[in-house]
């Protein structure tokens, strides 16, 4: 085990798993010659992965946390601190939304098909981008409507979704057999037939987010979701098994619509029908 490998082992999991990722492009200098790392270097990679600041600096943070350990205190990634940006506004997918996004997605076309599928999974599952490009076929079950996918950490996470979502799912993979039916993936290209990547997702759900009006992050189903189940009493045990959350802090943050929405109903409610009239 190199060193750096054994300075992570000290962590918890998701701090490994974060730390590690982050000191990744420097491993080789890390190990080899800490000292060629300075503030150029630090921001070429930063800009090359497009690290958002709190992004560099947990990659600081993890740098200066290693070079300690290794005894170095003098060394450029000590000489100044990236600050921490204000965290920005999270959009919360409400059910209303969805419904504008399916609008836009013909379902007589072989990529209308494929966007509802995609949608409907993402509304019922609340999985990560990442995770639904990463989806085979192999891996989903109409029948018991199930999904198995390979999440954060390398874990294996299976999650259930709607029989409306089983009907879509099959409507669109009968449509790519016809087509692409050596595809190991769930979800293609309808053009070449090669699996999508994480960020072709995004694009994807970008440009229906425009022609329907709605701003649709990937990652806005699964706080919308984790918000709708916990606005309607669901049991909080099964909404993080479900999202494949092992921390209830994590899982609260990520119910913060349902926190909103109740405030405006109960708290704010005359308020906000005073600006209505």
């Amino acid at each position: 085990m190199n060193p750096l490998e054994a300075f992570l082992q000290q962590y918890k999991e998701a701090t490994r798993i974060a730390y590690r990722n982050r000191l990744r492009p420097f491993e080789e200098l890390l190990l080899n010659d800490p000292d060629a790392i300075d503030w150029t270097v630090f921001e070429r990679v930063a800009n090359q992965k497009r690290w958002a600041p709190n992004t560099q600096r947990l990659a600081q943070m993890a740098m200066r946390a290693y070079l300690r350990e290794q005894g170095i205190t003098d060394h450029p990634m000590f000489e100044k601190c990236i600050k921490r940006e204000a965290s920005r506004k999270l959009t919360y997918l409400k059910e209303d939304e969805v419904y504008r996004l399916l609008s836009v997605c013909d379902p007589e076309s072989v990529k209308g098909l494929r966007d509802q599928a995609m949608i409907r999974l993402f509304r019922d599952t609340w999985i990560r981008r990442f995770e639904m490009a990463g989806a085979e076929e192999c891996n989903l079950d109409l029948e018991a409507r199930e999904i198995t996918v390979r999440a954060k950490g390398g874990d294996l996470h299976t999650t259930t979704f709607s029989p409306r979502t089983a009907r879509w799912l099959k409507r669109w993979l009968e449509a790519k057999h016809k087509h692409y039916k050596q595809c190991p993936a769930i979800f293609c290209n309808v053009y070449t037939g090669k699996p999508l990547t994480a960020n072709g997702v995004g694009t994807i759900l970008k440009k229906l987010g425009w022609r329907a009006n709605v701003k649709a992050p990937t990652h806005g189903f699964r706080r919308g979701g984790a918000s709708d189940w916990a606005e309607q009493g669901g049991n909080p045990q099964l909404g993080m098994a479900h999202g494949g959350w092992k921390c209830a802090r994590t899982y609260t943050h990520y119910c913060k619509g349902a926190e909103l929405h109740a405030f405006d109903k109960i708290m704010w409610k005359e308020q906000l029908e005073d600006e209505d009239e």
